[in-house]
């Protein structure tokens, strides 16, 4: 099989993976922001891959190779924290049906302050699981220059969860006491 058609059937199946996660974690195929998503996902990632095809096949190629026969056991744990980012996903849209790509309280649905689940342990799951998923990646692509942008991508999150979280203590009953009783926002423990 060429190059080209395995990198289309891996693009993909990994494409696929993760509308299936998406959607059937939001228990439904009518969102438009999950499409919105997963479309320019795909496009952005199918048109770099047909740049990549065109300008540096051979990079292209050493990448198409899930591991290295030189590449250190160590390596596949970071493989472990990209699993734990979707598992957060998955747990985080399956008890929320309010998350929303805009910060907004969304009366017209009747939201609710939501505590199950990882809600219990830290009130921002999916964020948590969003960092998982950034670190992990550069990890495991062995990418520092990744690595170090999860560090400006915390910091643009960390903004992002104190304008959300003033919203929510303003605008939705029982927010500051949930709050109180669940302490942290991203990592047990810690913050």
């Amino acid at each position: 099989m060429g190059l080209g058609l395995r990198v289309f059937l891996a693009a993909l199946v990994e494409f696929t993976l993760i509308g299936l996660i998406l959607f059937l974690s939001a228990g439904t195929i009518a969102w438009a922001a999950g499409w919105v998503f997963l479309g320019l996902l795909s496009t952005c990632s199918f048109v770099f891959l047909g740049w990549l095809l065109r300008y540096c096949r051979g990079l292209l190629q050493e990448r198409m190779a899930l591991f290295m026969p030189d590449q250190p056991l160590w390596d596949r744990v970071f493989l472990v924290l990209l699993l734990a980012a979707f598992y957060a996903f998955y747990l985080g849209y399956r008890e929320n049906p309010y998350a929303s790509a805009m910060v907004r309280i969304q009366e017209e649905r009747g939201q609710t302050v939501i505590s199950p689940g990882p809600y219990r342990y830290v009130r921002h799951p999916l964020y948590a699981g969003a960092i998982l998923l950034f670190l992990g990646t550069g990890l495991l692509l062995g990418s520092w220059y990744g690595t170090l942008a999860t560090l400006y991508f915390l910091a643009l999150l960390v903004a992002r969860i104190i304008g959300e979280e003033r919203v929510l203590r303003e605008g939705l009953e029982g927010y500051a006491e949930y709050a109180a009783r669940v302490r942290y926002r991203l990592i047990p423990g810690v913050w």
